[in-house]
């Protein structure tokens, strides 16, 4: 098995590294600690597992990582949102992959997480939804309108229409004001 794992987190990481060296024949796995790292990662080696948290630093996107890795199973766990009982997961498996072990017990657990999950309400009014801020992210890191709508797999409308809705919500009217709300929010370094 050749896996590639995302957890920044260090007792979790080491915990799930230890779980995937039980349940599997490990013929290598990669951490890595950016979505950038991943991307780079996914480019330069074949793996059959990726196995990533969506709180992963870096400006990419997490769709733009799974259609990186291509036919391996995608497993993205998820912290604990604001009115969510627990941490639940979400996988993408190419249908005709046989179902292993390993993926019984990770569907096992996603049973169990969505069983006591309670649903998550959108974002509140002024906040901004996932999508805004990855759009947000990009921007303050340079990177122009067509960039972001190839990187996201968006039109250049539609990263408009985002950057709108987020200067509104925001109350943001220039680069500078961008910026600074930016690095209030702790997104540059």
């Amino acid at each position: 098995m050749r896996i590639l794992l995302g957890i920044t987190h260090p007792l979790i990481r080491y915990g799930l590294e230890q779980l995937l060296r039980d349940l599997e024949s490990i013929e290598y796995m990669v951490t890595v600690e950016t979505k950038e790292d991943a991307l780079k990662k996914l480019q330069q080696f074949p793996f059959d597992r990726v196995v990533l948290h969506d709180g992963l630093s870096g400006v990419l996107p997490i769709v733009s990582l799974r259609k990186q890795a291509g036919r391996a199973l995608f497993i993205l766990l998820y912290e604990k949102q604001p009115g969510v009982d627990s941490m639940y997961f979400h996988y993408r498996m190419a249908a005709d992959t046989r179902i292993e072990g390993w993926e019984k017990n990770w569907r096992s657990m996603k049973r169990t997480a969505a069983s006591t999950e309670i649903a998550a309400a959108g974002p509140q009014e002024g906040e901004m939804t996932r999508r805004e801020e990855e759009v947000f992210r990009l921007k303050v890191n340079g990177y122009s309108v067509r960039d972001s709508a190839q990187l996201l797999g968006i039109t250049s409308k539609t990263v408009e229409n985002h950057r709108r809705n987020i200067a509104k919500k925001r109350q943001l009217k220039n680069n500078q004001d961008w910026i600074k709300e930016a690095a209030a929010l702790g997104w540059l370094p």
